[in-house]
């Protein structure tokens, strides 16, 4: 498998540091409670894509028991430091069934799907998703927006003639505004028409993509994200 943006110990470290409680990420954990008691019937979750376990800490904290699951031996590390008594696993490809078939009720991948391509890949990570699913489950996708790659934001420098010039499925660059030598992070570029089109060859049907707009009730000097939502968030149940 290629290596995935975030296998890198330096990259994986200022990764950690960023809070969801300031910055643009915050925005991208900010409703979920609301969406979660909306469209969450129970409480077994995957962290697709966990990361540090800053995500997996996350639904610990609004109840969830929750497995992270990562790519990158570096993040994994860290989480397994963050996170001591969690639960976390290494996965290679799209085929995740040794977690349990059908046993949760919510699959979050956050941020994951920006640093895969190609779509066919993408595509079959998300059947592979599926069969995680119990009857009501759900799956959470959390992902940027394509604006957010043409603009600088609070947490990230993106306004490069690159990014503003990728078609869909192209490398875009973001640089961590808290990382120390300014290393340009490669993810992809992909619309949200992309992400329909990917979410029903998967096999899901679409309950609610939702926009997360920065509020000035927020406190937060905001640069671009109250007039564009650097994320959205896809809650997709099977078909």
């Amino acid at each position: 498998m290629e290596q995935n943006t975030w296998q890198n110990k330096e990259r994986a470290n200022a990764y950690d540091k960023l809070s969801v409680k300031s910055g643009t990420y915050f925005l991208a954990f900010r409703d979920l409670p609301s969406l979660f008691e909306k469209y969450v019937k129970g409480n077994k979750a995957i962290d697709f894509g966990c990361g540090a376990g800053r995500s997996t800490l996350y639904l610990k904290m609004q109840g969830f028991e929750t497995i992270g699951i990562d790519i990158s031996d570096e993040m994994l590390a860290l989480a397994k430091i963050n996170d001591p008594e969690g639960t976390y696993y290494k996965v290679e490809n799209g085929d995740y069934r040794f977690l349990g078939e059908k046993e949760f009720d919510l699959v979050m991948a956050m941020h994951t799907f920006d640093s895969i391509a190609p779509a066919e890949l993408r595509i079959q990570i998300l059947k592979g998703l599926k069969e995680l699913l119990n009857e009501n489950g759900v799956v959470f996708l959390v992902a940027a927006a394509e604006e957010l790659w043409k603009n600088d934001s609070f947490s990230f420098a993106m306004n490069l003639e690159v990014n503003k010039k990728a078609n869909a499925g192209e490398p875009v660059y973001a640089k961590l505004k808290n990382m120390p030598n300014h290393e340009w992070i490669k993810n992809y570029n992909w619309t949200k028409e992309d992400y329909v089109k990917q979410i029903k060859e998967s096999g899901f049907e679409i309950l609610e993509i939702h926009d997360t707009i920065g509020k000035p009730e927020d406190g937060i000097c905001w640069i671009i994200e109250e007039k564009i939502a650097p994320f959205q968030i896809y809650i997709l149940k099977a078909k």
